[in-house]
């Protein structure tokens, strides 16, 4: 407590140009909305309480399906333009990624779940698996189950890489393997220029509650549990000068078994902070990442517990993963997706403990908006949405924008896109006119540059259309594509299933290409508006606002 503080770092200014980019959304957490023709992701009733990766892969097990070969194979071709796309013995970046590229994007956001980061404990869909992994919250191992090979897409491959490229299923039920793939991605990003942050979209336990993108559904989140006796345990073992003195590795204590939860998440958080460092000091993955965000939207909607955890939680992580990952070559990106504290007054004043590299990430949708009185709700059609959505970008945007602005803080739009009205489906009321598209993606980038953004992320990079399943169904029997079409139709008779479905598009027909166009960049690169533009219209020159929003802005291409 007597330590000497820190003089407050210098906010850097980047001599870099703004950076679009696009997330990687339903590829290493896969969410069943941007997979609408993967048939087992649609025989739940009740949406995204029984529709996610962990159920998808039970169904798996139950019908005799080679769950962790579906799992792989969908890793491996979910960026290709079909089925036989192999991410691991590919020499040529995917199409997807080229289209991206051509557009302007320098930049991918690449979700991952905590299951990547954790050893298998099954080979495969092998005896019991847990139904609930609250009931055993702890990571028990087998000796000898999937046994790591070396990647045939590296020239080497460090003990880290090895170690998670095992095939099997973790203690909770998740397939393992897919930081193999995520390597694999990280070494056609260099030849294209392009670089990535990867996101901790899920943590154990759940970093946040009733939510459909964290690969199951978490009635509590749990994930931070006993953050503030960790970060007084830290802070007692620094300031005697015994840090590592418990664990041998240099990184201090861990979490105790106490709060298992907490004690998985902090390892997950170790074992991707060693595994970037790995494949930065790689030739063929050297430079690729440029930040990791250590988790996504944590405790949203959960403002008590967020302001009891994530701070303290914060406070003891960040100088962890710097020990690995220092901060002239990495950022990390911090999101506080809730109303617990003022975020941007709390990190201006943390700046000596947090040090240099610290970047702010905020999300903006406009897809969820509840209606008020000084704009229209989400689902407002017509003129009125149009002008609403417009009005937003230049006002309630640029507030809470220029909120991280005014605290010194650099800043990027982690998530954001083009939506008017959620994204189960093509509702009648959502907004896809391309001349209005077009005018919202350029004000909206415009918007962000002049309030300081370093960079955008769009959610997402593409929705995955045309029939895309990467499930393999057996021939007969209950394995196969007639059985679970079969039980499907059983299912699609129920009125919460029906409720819950009826914008989607029928899952036994291979989805058209302009299906939740509002969300998917890649397809907005290709659709063209009444003056001939495209939607993403390519070399946008933007240039950074001062700290107080002015300046800056669209250059060449205005908004409509």
């Amino acid at each position: 407590r007597n330590r000497r503080r820190r003089s407050r770092p210098e906010r850097r200014r980047r001599p870099m140009p703004y950076e679009s980019g696009a997330n990687l959304g339903g590829w290493l957490v896969q969410e069943n909305w941007l997979l609408p023709n993967v048939l087992l992701f649609r025989l739940g009733p009740a949406d995204i309480r029984d529709n996610q990766e962990w159920d998808y892969i039970q169904r798996m097990c139950q019908r005799g399906i080679d769950a962790v070969g579906s799992m792989r194979r969908h890793w491996a071709s979910y960026l290709g333009e079909d089925d036989s796309y192999d991410l691991l013995t590919a020499s040529e970046p995917p199409p997807m990624l080229r289209r991206l590229r051509s557009a302007g994007v320098t930049r991918l956001r690449i979700p991952v779940g905590y299951w990547a980061f954790e050893p298998p404990v099954l080979p495969g869909c092998v005896g019991q698996l847990q139904a609930d992994a609250s009931e055993s919250p702890g990571q028990p191992t087998v000796p000898g189950v999937g046994a790591p090979s070396p990647p045939p897409v590296f020239s080497s491959a460090g003990p880290v890489l090895r170690s998670l490229s095992s095939a099997g299923l973790t203690s909770d039920g998740f397939v393992t393997g897919s930081a193999l793939y995520l390597a694999a991605l990280l070494r056609l990003l260099q030849p294209l220029g392009m670089r990535c942050v990867i996101d901790m979209h899920s943590l154990p336990g759940g970093s946040v509650k009733h939510m459909g993108y964290t690969g199951r559904y978490f009635d509590e989140a749990r994930a931070f549990d006993g953050a503030r006796a960790w970060y007084e345990a830290s802070r007692n073992v620094s300031s005697s000068g015994t840090t590592g003195a418990k664990t041998g590795n240099g990184l201090g204590p861990g979490p105790s078994k106490a709060h298992p939860f907490l004690k998985r998440t902090v390892a997950a958080l170790d074992t991707l902070a060693a595994l970037v460092a790995e494949l930065d000091a790689a030739p063929e993955t050297a430079g690729v990442v440029a930040a990791v965000a250590p988790w996504n939207e944590a405790l949203f909607m959960d403002n008590v517990k967020a302001a009891e955890e994530l701070p303290v939680f914060t406070l003891a992580m960040v100088p962890r993963i710097r020990k690995r990952l220092p901060e002239d070559r990495f950022d990390i990106y911090l999101n506080f997706f809730n109303d617990a504290l003022d975020w941007p007054a709390w990190l201006s004043a943390n700046q000596d403990v947090l040090g240099g590299g610290i970047v702010a990430e905020v999300h903006i949708y406009h897809a969820f908006d509840p209606p008020a009185p000084d704009r229209c709700g989400m689902c407002v059609g017509g003129e009125a949405g149009m002008r609403s959505v417009l009005c937003q970008i230049c006002g309630s945007d640029a507030t809470m924008l220029q909120r991280y602005r005014s605290a010194g803080l650099r800043t990027v739009v982690g998530e954001w896109s083009l939506s008017t009205c959620g994204m189960w489906g093509n509702h009648p009321s959502q907004i896809s006119g391309a001349d209005f598209l077009y005018a919202w993606h350029a004000s909206a980038k415009s918007s962000f540059a002049a309030h300081g953004v370093e960079a955008d992320y769009f959610w997402s990079a593409a929705v995955r259309t045309g029939g895309y399943d990467p499930t393999l169904y057996a021939p007969h029997g209950r394995a196969s594509r007639a059985a679970v079409l079969s039980d499907l139709e059983d299912v699609s008779q129920r009125s919460l299933w029906q409720a819950a479905n009826v914008y989607f598009a029928p899952p036994d027909v291979p989805v058209p290409a302009d299906y939740l166009l509002n969300w998917d960049y890649a397809r907005l690169t290709e659709t063209m508006t009444s003056a001939g533009f495209p939607v993403v219209l390519p070399g946008l020159h933007l240039g950074h606002g001062d700290a107080h929003g002015n300046g800056g802005g669209v250059v060449g291409g205005g908004a409509g």
